[in-house]
């Protein structure tokens, strides 16, 4: 555990300095989640008059609506962003490195996936959720904070889980992009993020129970916003506590499957790109 430690602040510590390095790309990535904040506060008055609070259980729209937006880049993260960083290990060569070091390559792709979410709370996400915790200043306690923040980061972690099984894909199958695409979009429809799943169909709720990021969202909510949850409080806790268990299992085998699989009969990215260039 402390070399996993190490791992992610040393991964961390290269993407703040790239970060640093391009700094016009770095303004504008914080300009832009101001930008989003005041696109989403813009639906507010449409919460207002929909009279959704009984549904919900809040007339705290502009943190409800936050707290679900400073999610997207998360998830986006948590799901592609280990598959991101094999394509371009790919396409550079550096797969054959990452693949003859003696750290585990499941370990490796989560840091991946935890130091990108570290930064993206720290430099893109902050704003969302400042923002949102002063609207929600009335509500707010440390107890609420620390279970809230709490099932925010878990079901990030538990998404993670599937992410490192998506970067397995991507290494057995070189190209799934639009698979990709379809899970994101439907994923930030079925969780909640901007219509509550209170006023959506009952299946909608059925579907939305098998992603953890629903129910992460639906508890921070709760305890920060006071906010009615789709499901019982404690069988929130404990989906998402199963998930996390279920699909780090599952990402672990798919992930040691293509590993063995590739130490055996070879990756062949590269050499079938070249090959075909020539």
């Amino acid at each position: 555990m402390p070399g996993f430690a190490r791992l992610v602040a040393y991964m961390t510590w290269r993407r703040l300095l790239e970060l640093v390095r391009y700094k016009t790309n770095l303004l504008f990535g914080l300009i832009s989640p101001l930008i989003w904040s005041a696109a989403f506060l813009l639906l507010v008055p449409i919460y207002s008059m929909s009279d959704i609070s009984t549904s919900i259980g809040t007339t705290n729209y502009g943190a409800y609506l936050l707290l679900g937006l400073s999610m997207i880049s998360l998830q986006s993260i948590a799901l592609w962003d280990g598959a991101n960083n094999f394509n371009w290990e790919l396409t550079t060569g550096l797969i054959d490195y990452s693949f003859s070091s003696p750290i585990s390559k499941y370990a490796y792709i989560e840091a991946v996936i935890i130091s990108d979410a570290l930064i993206s709370v720290l430099v893109y996400d902050l704003p969302f959720l400042l923002i949102a915790f002063y609207l929600s200043r009335s509500t707010i306690s440390a107890i609420g904070f620390v279970l809230g923040m709490s099932a925010y980061g878990l079901s990030v972690l538990a998404l993670s889980q599937m992410g490192v099984t998506f970067s397995a894909l991507t290494l057995q199958y070189k190209n799934v992009s639009n698979l990709f695409e379809f899970i994101n979009m439907a994923f930030q429809f079925l969780t909640g993020m901007i219509i509550p799943l209170q006023v959506l169909p009952l299946f909608v709720r059925d579907a939305s129970a098998f992603i953890p990021l629903t129910f992460g969202m639906d508890l921070s909510r709760h305890y920060i916003l006071f906010s009615s949850t789709v499901f019982p409080i404690w069988l929130e806790w404990s989906a998402l506590v199963v998930q996390l268990l279920v699909m780090g299992a599952l990402s672990v085998a798919a992930f040691n499957f293509v590993e063995s699989s590739s130490r055996k009969n070879g990756l062949h990215y590269v050499r079938t790109r070249n090959a075909t260039v020539h």
